[in-house]
């Protein structure tokens, strides 16, 4: 009966097995398996095999070299020209995304043999663009791709090693949701007159993303249809030409201080094919992260600097500070977890008190006065 052993780490292991041959003596041979079970069952492999009377271990197949051979660039490659999900609004922009990224994996472990890669490489990896200046959410960004890809690479059969992400501990990003960007109440106001006098064509824009805190792509492809401004509702269906972030539209409802900007902007709307409520002059679908005179208008203002993006954590900063619900927030933002929502519950001032308000063990003032009394009867 054969058997199997680890010859390697238990991070990095290498499975050998351990067979009686056709000639009685006893071979040892790596399996080139990934665990152990996979280890077991190449040995049976092996000794059926040698029970029909045939060489315990077939030659090696060209594909088996291919495997062995293939290097940490070969696979990223092969991964980003491939890789597709159900999931996936976008293939192509994703694996633009993620190539744009795993380049800090492929610029130092690229070289490197896929089944070479362990561990400690890759703790080493983490370390060094850490010290290198590399945020903590990029890292583990970078070690969150890789790990798809090595599962995918996988499950395609592309590569038979485990993925050794998993054993990497990651940097820990919690406390940074905080460390984000927005602008005060005087600013936002001074954006908007500065706007409406400077840049009217843009000054509806701001004021949307200001009043409903939209992304980006949900305002570029929001659509008149989308707009049912007598009962002052915007329906959040795409953002851009796909699915919203969320995957599921949603309902928000327009601030009575919007509502005029945006019937006055239908009647002065460039016309497009698309009915956009946003597109550019020539009638066309803006483009992401393009500035259309953001920059300028945040100077002309005396704003300090921020993203657009900004303009949506400015509406739901503001949303907080003025005693709004978070879970009414989630709803707005549209976001699929209201964990994702809490980075601005800090921003409450009586979030906390008015929550643990609602805690009461006893009645207050007859047992408050009882106790008075009692005390009072012991001294």
């Amino acid at each position: 009966m054969g058997s199997v052993f680890n010859r390697g780490t238990r991070h990095k292991p290498l499975w050998y097995a351990k067979y009686r041959d056709l000639d009685g003596r006893w071979k040892m041979v790596p399996t080139r398996q990934s665990t152990k079970e996979q280890a077991r069952k190449y040995v049976e492999q092996v000794e059926s095999r040698l029970a029909r009377g045939n060489v315990g271990i077939p030659e090696p197949t060209p594909e088996d070299v291919k495997r062995d051979r293939m290097t940490v660039d070969e696979l990223a490659k092969i991964f980003l020209a491939d890789y597709s999900s159900p999931r996936l609004k976008d293939a192509a922009r994703y694996r633009k995304a993620v190539g744009f990224t795993l380049h800090h994996l492929t610029g130092s472990l690229g070289y490197m043999r896929v089944a070479d890669v362990g561990r400690l490489e890759l703790a080493r990896l983490r370390d060094e663009k850490l010290a290198a200046g590399l945020s903590k959410a990029t890292v583990k960004l970078v070690l969150a791709y890789a790990s798809r890809m090595w599962n995918w690479a996988r499950a395609e059969g592309l590569i038979m090693v485990s993925n050794p992400v998993a054993l990497v501990d990651k940097p820990s990003v919690a406390g940074q949701a905080m460390d984000f960007n927005f602008l005060a109440l005087d600013e936002a106001d001074r954006l908007l007159s500065y706007a409406c006098a400077s840049q009217p064509t843009e000054y509806p824009a701001y004021a949307t993303a200001l009043y409903t805190g939209l992304r980006m792509g949900e305002l570029w492809g929001l659509r008149w249809a989308d707009c049912d401004l007598d009962r002052g509702l915007l329906t959040v269906r795409r953002s851009y030409r796909m699915a919203p972030k969320s995957g599921k539209p949603r309902a928000v409802p327009i601030n009575p201080a919007l509502l005029p900007i945006l019937r006055q902007w239908r009647n002065a709307c460039p016309v497009s094919d698309e009915a956009l409520v946003f597109p550019t002059a020539r009638g066309y679908m803006r483009q992401k992260d393009r500035d259309y005179g953001f920059k300028d208008a945040l100077a002309g203002a005396e704003c300090h600097p921020i993203g657009f993006h900004g303009l949506r954590h400015t509406f739901a900063s503001h949303f907080m500070m003025s005693g709004g619900n978070i879970l009414t927030l989630q709803k707005l933002l549209g976001h699929s977890s209201v964990a994702v929502t809490m980075k601005y519950a800090h921003l409450a001032p009586d979030f906390m008190r008015d929550e643990i308000g609602r805690l009461r063990f006893q009645r207050p003032s007859a047992m408050v006065a009882d106790l008075a009394e009692r005390m009072a009867g012991t001294r």
